[in-house]
């Protein structure tokens, strides 16, 4: 039974309101829309088709339930490779209670796990629809921008994965965007084949790549799972949006109201489909003045079910909202950067009423982790493969650019200040031909932290997507006042964590009031004189925050200030309208990305710092003596060791060489018993006569031969169930045990260079001899790959700089409840900034709820 031709509360039939004829079961997937207006899709509908899939199953009889599955994904931001992730605690919940036996569970709060990677979700993607029939793909945006695939192919191998694999429909995100609505258009028109939509962006002609986008972006389709009609209505975001368009990537979009449309929508496919649902990149709790999932739930009638995204989060259970009717709405949000695949099955019947047709009565959900423990798949490892090697020709990923002993992370974690966002910052102000007074980036233009690890110019991409580029302005004292008053009222409806991140030469308090942020200003401005503080910094008992303070100058109104900016916010992206008018400005060809690749290479070496430490603790007295004791010994002794107090050497190498072994993944490897029984029978024949060395790999080869299974550990006809499930577990750690000491002998060689003060490469040469000299087995494939991982990295964090973030007090906030508190402290501040922000003390009188400041105040991305 389809839904009822016309809805008590709803609009008319189409063709009676808008005084043409619309086809009644919309357009195919591949037909063009008529153009024929100065917008090639007319307000509100006119020949804006959606479009149908082939259809499936027979319809059931109305007495009986149907089940339909929808596999979701969202926010997939070009993560076709698999990256280097430090799972959180929520990750870690999620995955515990979805796989756990997932080896991310495994890994320690600091350790890296690997997560994402086309190959393995094809695979999960392959085995869900093999589990059942009326199974639906349904992707909700942004599968642009957030990995080095994006900058080298701007979306295209995003595009045919999609194609590839078959996805059902995809919803257009803000980041589809970024490289240009031109190229949007040409990636969809060369590699899209499945429905596009976007009912909320209406195009303008005037704008290039229009026609294709007003052809191709559908505002709705019809999809076909256990003989039911699922009509399906795309949203696009618009919170972003206008901040985009306040770029340099204008997208000549009229954006339209998402209730008023939506409902629109619902009523004209009410006739025709069984199910409606939303497939929305709105966003979840709205705010700012902008309508997302909650609020048109809230605001429609004839909704079943809505899977969103944007917010990058996982909504477990997903959730019952009610509509204008009182009637239920699944809401489903299946998180970001392709960790997971949502699963939710939906349980429908004949509801009896022609008005709403079939009504969700159950659900259940389920979340597959794309990590480690999922296959690759096949047939999607050779599609990728021409991207990888001309992604790897153009990019070198693998290049190593430095190390961090400790998360650098995006988000100020006890203040404001960003330990990221400031060495970015800092990078910005003192580049060669920049030197600016101070520099500002913003908060959401650096996507992810710098974890543990070495940093690879791969995770450059990451923390980094986007292509910016430096810019300098100059501003007077009266102009930057206004900057960070802006930048406090974007901040104040965030809990006052800043929306900007500046560099060490500035100071500043943000004043954010929670139930008037437009009423927030900015605060104690002042910039570092850099001259004294370079004669404070000279002097005996410095102190870098000491000098900080001392060398801080109030704000000058009138005179004129150097500023390194973002090339995005300076053309007044996320809002940042006062720096968009600035006449002053001066692009340059650096790239931000570069910018602060350089600032870590200048960091002092992980080698120098272990050596200060070294003469710090006392047990040698020189610096000479420490770097000779360094350099006469492996790396991996100078963890732990207690004559350097350091363990940035010994971390450095166990994370890089983890890195490098990586790629020892698929070469051949052996038993290690069989290299363990041949040597110790020349051991016992007394054929081995370096006593060191034989003792050492004895010892190893000891420990493989007590992880092998022993025939009173397998599974025996009268053994009891309990007596099995033990064997199974002690046969279960014994091949775990025996899988990392398959390259055992490497131990016993790192073993002797620390026992005699060698370096790796000379245990290395001498194990080379004795291999020779005795005829010993050779090291598998996969063991010399291992042990020249080693080796490299041995060499490598001699010399690799240590980056190491600080927390300081360069900017500083107070989160006021009221309006009250705010003016009782505002009243004891005489400066500049806060007197300009608000002549006669912070009020909201008189502010309009569509004043611009509050209209741009959002960032181009979502976290």
């Amino acid at each position: 039974m389809k839904r009822g031709q016309e809805r008590a509360a709803g609009l008319k039939p189409v063709e009676k309101s808008f005084g043409f004829r619309m086809m009644d079961q919309g357009v195919s997937c591949d037909e063009i829309a008529v153009k024929n207006s100065k917008l090639f899709v007319p307000p509100l509908v006119a020949l804006a088709f959606g479009c149908t899939t082939k259809e499936g199953a027979p319809p059931p009889r109305s007495e009986q339930p149907v089940e339909i599955t929808l596999l979701h994904t969202s926010d997939i931001h070009s993560r076709l490779l698999p990256y280097d992730f430090q799972i959180s605690a929520t990750d870690k919940r999620l995955i515990k209670h979805y796989a756990p036996d997932s080896p991310a569970i495994a890994q320690g709060a600091k350790d890296l796990v690997q997560m994402g990677g086309a190959t393995r979700l094809a695979t999960l993607i392959k085995r869900e629809r093999a589990r059942g029939e009326n199974v639906l793909w349904i992707d909700t945006g942004d599968p642009f921008q957030g990995g080095p695939i994006f900058n080298v192919f701007y979306g295209e191998p995003e595009f045919r994965f999609l194609s590839f694999l078959g996805v059902d429909l995809m919803t257009i995100g803000n980041h589809e965007f970024d490289a240009g609505q031109e190229n949007l258009a040409r990636q969809l028109e060369n590699w899209v084949n499945f429905p596009v939509l976007a009912a909320n962006y209406l195009w303008d002609r005037d704008t290039k790549g229009a026609e294709t986008l007003s052809r191709m972006a559908k505002p709705y389709a019809i999809l076909h799972a256990g003989g039911l009609k699922i009509g399906v209505v795309g949203m696009g975001d618009l919170s972003s949006m206008l901040s985009i368009g306040e770029g340099t990537n204008s997208m000549g979009i009229t954006p339209l109201n998402e209730i008023d449309t939506l409902q629109f929508w619902i009523n004209y496919l009410t006739p025709q489909v069984d199910v409606i649902g939303l497939s929305s990149h709105l966003g979840l709790t709205g705010g700012d003045g902008y309508t997302e999932d909650y609020e048109v739930i809230a605001g429609t009638e004839g909704l079943d079910f809505v899977l969103g995204g944007h917010l990058h989060i996982v909504l477990d259970p997903p959730q019952k909202h009610f509509d204008k009717l009182g009637r239920e709405v699944v809401l489903s949000h299946s998180g970001a950067f392709m960790k997971y695949l949502g699963r939710l099955d939906l349980v429908l019947k004949d509801s009896g009423d022609p008005a709403f047709g079939y009504e969700v009565i159950s659900h259940r959900y389920n979340l597959f982790p794309v990590d480690e423990s999922v296959p690759e798949d096949p047939a999607t490892v050779r599609f990728l493969e021409p991207y990888i090697q001309e992604l790897n020709r153009q990019v070198n990923l693998t290049r190593i650019i430095a190390y961090a002993p400790l998360l650098v992370p995006r988000f100020g974690r006890v203040k404001a200040g960003s330990q990221l966002g400031n060495i970015a910052a800092d990078a910005m102000t003192n580049l060669r031909g920049v030197q600016a007074d101070f520099g500002l980036n913003n908060t959401l233009g650096i996507r992810t932290d710098i974890v543990k690890g070495p940093i690879t110019q791969d995770q450059m991409f990451n923390v980094f997507p986007f292509d910016n580029f430096v810019t300098k302005l100059s501003m007077s004292g009266r102009e930057i006042c206004e900057l960070m008053s802006f930048v406090a009222r974007r901040s104040a409806g965030r809990g006052c964590q800043t929306q900007a991140q500046f560099s060490s030469r500035i100071h500043l308090k943000l004043n954010c009031i929670v139930d008037d942020p437009y009423s927030s200003f900015a605060s104690e401005v002042a910039l570092r004189n850099q001259a004294k503080y370079n004669d404070c910094m000279a002097s005996e008992g410095a102190n870098e925050n000491k000098c900080d303070l001392l060398s801080r100058e109030d704000l000058d109104p009138l005179r004129v200030y150097q500023v390194a900016a973002n090339d995005y916010i300076a053309a007044g992206g996320s809002g940042f309208r006062v720096l968009k008018f600035n006449p002053s400005k001066e692009p340059t060809d650096i790239s931000i990305r570069d910018a602060v690749a350089s600032k870590f290479q200048s960091f002092p070496t992980c080698r120098s710092l272990c050596v200060d430490k070294c003469v710090e603790k006392g047990e040698l007295r020189t610096k000479a003596e420490c770097e000779q004791a360094i350099e006469q010994m492996p790396l991996a002794a100078t963890k732990n060791n207690s004559r350097f107090n350091c363990d940035y050497l010994g971390n450095c190498f166990d994370d890089v060489s983890n890195y490098h072994a990586r790629f020892c993944e698929g070469r051949s490897g052996e038993d290690p018993l069989v290299y363990c029984t041949e040597f110790l029978a020349k051991q016992l024949a007394g054929r081995i006569q370096e006593t060191g060395w034989s003792e050492a790999i004895a010892q190893q080869c000891e420990q493989v031969q007590n992880a092998q299974i022993q025939p009173s550990e397998l599974d025996l006809p009268e053994d009891s169930e309990e007596v099995r499930a033990t064997k199974a577990k002690q046969r279960k750690l014994k091949e775990e045990k025996l899988q990392q000491l398959e390259c055992a002998v490497i131990s016993a060689i790192n073993s002797q260079a620390t026992l005699n003060n060698l370096t790796l490469e000379e245990a290395v040469q001498q194990f080379d001899d004795l291999t020779v000299r005795y005829n010993l087995p050779k090291l598998s494939d996969k063991c010399d790959c291992i042990l020249n991982a080693q080796l490299t990295a041995d060499n490598e964090c001699r010399e690799l700089a240590c980056v190491i973030g600080s927390e300081d007090n360069r900017l500083e906030t107070e989160l006021f409840e009221t309006y009250d508190q705010a003016w009782q402290a505002y009243k004891k501040l005489p400066d500049l900034c806060a007197h300009q922000a608000h002549s006669s003390g912070p009020s909201s009188e008189g502010v309009d709820d569509n004043d611009e400041d509050r209209f741009y105040g959002r960032d181009e991305g979502s976290e």
